[in-house]
């Protein structure tokens, strides 16, 4: 069983790191952060070793890449476009929740909404060949569809899982802790 959690652990790995994401590879980064301070903190030294090995590994797979080293390095045109475009797309997504603060604009009511935000300087350095299909992060995202209501909810509902998974993961339960290494890895992928 250990063989398949280790084949699975480093598909896993292999494919952040062919990924290009440079959300990915922090949601990664997150995630074995997460990981190695429980075991640190149980003392697990070999666990230790073993987890920051293959975290360096992940980095090392990225940095060899020349697709993700050049996003990484910020080299590609791509990599600064994607982050122009991204700054543009959160600036509009705010002025979109400002406008529609308490309960957002629906579940699939970004993309029609957007338009009306979208400015010369968007088209300019986006264009109309990628039309946003979402703000590309959980916090905008989760305002621009639900509003303060909805995030509020979100957020009551993240606190009871999060003091469950903390303590379920002080017991020692091994998946409580894989299952809050995984969450937060998402979220730190999802909010960039």
């Amino acid at each position: 069983r250990d063989r398949w959690i280790l084949a699975g652990l480093g598909a896993a790995g292999v494919l952040v790191g062919l990924s290009a994401s440079r959300g990915a590879l922090l949601g990664a980064a997150a995630a074995t952060l997460v990981v190695l301070l429980t075991r640190v903190l149980v003392r697990d030294w070999r666990c230790v070793a073993g987890i920051a090995g293959a975290g360096v590994g992940v980095a090392v797979l990225a940095l060899l890449l020349p697709m993700s080293r050049s996003r990484l390095s910020g080299s590609s045109p791509l990599a600064e476009s994607t982050v122009a475009g991204r700054s543009l797309l959160w600036e509009q997504t705010l002025r979109l929740i400002g406008d529609h603060p308490l309960l957002g604009v629906g579940p699939s009511g970004f993309v029609d909404a957007l338009g009306r935000y979208t400015t010369p300087r968007w088209q300019a350095a986006v264009g109309p060949d990628f039309p946003p299909d979402s703000p590309h992060s959980l916090p905008l995202q989760l305002l621009a569809s639900t509003g303060i209501v909805g995030a509020l909810a979100a957020l009551t509902l993240a606190a009871l899982v999060v003091v469950r998974l903390v303590r379920a993961a002080r017991t020692g339960d091994g998946l409580a802790v894989a299952v809050t290494a995984a969450l937060v890895g998402a979220v730190t992928a999802w909010s960039v």
